[in-house]
Order: C-alpha cells, then structure tokens, then sequence
C-alpha cells in the first residue's frame, strides 16, 4: 500500500496523504515519549517485526481515515518505532522536495565556511512546502529528545543520524539517495538539522543537551563530524542494512492508502 500523490487531482491528494502521515507520526511519536519508553536501549537501530510493523502501519492508516482508534499499548517499542519509521518512508513525493535535498548536499559539501553553508540550509528549507516542513521539524525535534537519553538507549548522535538519515532525506532517485548513504553524506546533512538553528530555531548540543553559542557552533559541528569520519561509510552503511529501512529498500516500505 503505497502513500503517494497523484494526477489530475495531486494537490489535494498529497494534501491528504501528508495529513495522514502526520496523524501517524504525531501517534508514534507521543505514545514513545511516555513512561520512558525513549530509554529503550537500540531504539530505532533494533528492527521489530516486518509483520507485526506492516500490521499495525495498516490498522494506524485506517484510524486515521476514520476507521477503529488504535491502542499502541498492546504494541512495543521496536514495533511503533518502526511504523515510524515506515509512514515516513512511504510519503510520496519524498518529505524533502529534490531541489531541497540537492541544495542542502551542495550546501554541506560545498560551502567551506559554516555561516553561508547554515545560510543556504535556510534557504533551502525555506523553499519545502509548509506541510512537509511541519512534518520535518516535528521529526527532528523528537530526535532530539532520542539523543537526550543516549546514556540509556545507545543513540547518541551520530547513531540517530545513521538510523535515520535514509527515511528523512531520500531523493525521487534511489540509486542516488543509496550511494550518499553509503558515503555517510546523508547522516551529515541530518546531523546538522540536528544540531544547528537552521531548522528548529534553536541550537543543539547532543552531549550537554543545551544551546549552543554561534562561537560554540562550529566546534561542536566538526567534532561531531569527525566522529562520522572515523567511523568510516561501510560502518555506517552495516548500520543502515541492520535497521532494515533506507534509500535502497525504500519501495519495499512503501504502501497506498486504503
């Protein structure tokens, strides 16, 4: 069942496919923010149940469409993590437009200083239409508050950006998403979503959880990245194969409404 737009009626389509894919994530998101459920170790990197995931996607996208509320207390963390996970993937056209997602990776890869490399992520983001940027912000901000309990569940960071960076920033091209993977690029460009003010409003950081000084930025920035560069892109690319979600595997995640 794959979440997608389409022709001639498009516009109110994708309309309603975004709002259903926001029910879900707003669902998944507050039901793992209770009873510290965000401290269960390998959240997000240990896989639930294809099956009990692909069912539970199916009951979430019914209630959302009026059909039987949903009661994800007789499902687990790894289950509801990952129909995350999959309502994100599936979105069609992917969340971040391509013009976005090609400017924020000539952005981070081509821009030396971090100011105008920062300016142009704004403008970029400036540019994803207000439903998918809404979805965006209320991703990453929940990401944050995954990293806040890395003592706990294992997920600092560099891990979150990992996990995550090939279900948020996936390009109409997924041959092209899957080699950026692969380069440990995408988990950059999220981490910097992470950290930074350009998406949120407000710094991050990951190891002290406050703000963050523009003269503190940068440092924190480059260390955190040099942390991906020591990891190396084939650590980073049996990370993303472990989860069992990303660029590559993306059409198997995806499904329509009902």
């Amino acid at each position: 069942r794959r979440i997608m737009a389409r022709r001639p009626t498009e516009e109110n389509w994708e309309s309603q496919i975004l709002d259903v894919s926001f029910s879900i994530v707003k669902k998944c998101t507050d039901w793992l923010q209770l009873k510290g459920r965000l401290k269960e170790e390998g959240i997000f990197r240990v896989s639930g149940s294809v099956k009990r995931i692909k069912a539970l996607t199916e009951q979430m996208q019914d209630e959302a469409t009026g059909g039987n509320p949903v009661n994800l207390d007789e499902s687990d963390v790894h289950t509801v993590g990952g129909v995350l996970k999959k309502t994100v993937i599936a979105i069609e056209p992917p969340l971040v437009p391509d013009h976005a997602f090609e400017a924020m990776q000539l952005a981070q890869f081509g821009e030396g200083d971090l100011a105008p490399r920062l300016q142009s992520y704004r403008k970029a983001l400036s540019s994803v239409p207000a439903a998918r940027l809404e979805i965006l912000k209320h991703i990453v901000g929940f990401l944050r508050g995954v990293v806040r309990e890395h003592s706990s569940n294992r997920m600092d960071a560099q891990n979150v950006s990992r996990v995550w960076s090939a279900s948020l920033l996936r390009g109409s091209d997924d041959m092209q998403s899957t080699l950026l993977l692969a380069s440990g690029r995408l988990a950059s460009i999220l981490l910097t979503l992470i950290v930074s003010d350009v998406l949120l409003g407000t710094t991050f950081d990951p190891v002290t959880f406050r703000g963050l000084s523009d003269k503190e930025l940068p440092s924190v920035l480059t260390q955190e990245q040099d942390k991906f560069d020591k990891a190396g892109s084939f650590t980073q690319q049996k990370e993303w194969v472990h989860v069992g979600g990303g660029a590559a595997q993306a059409g198997a995640h995806r499904h329509t409404m009902p």
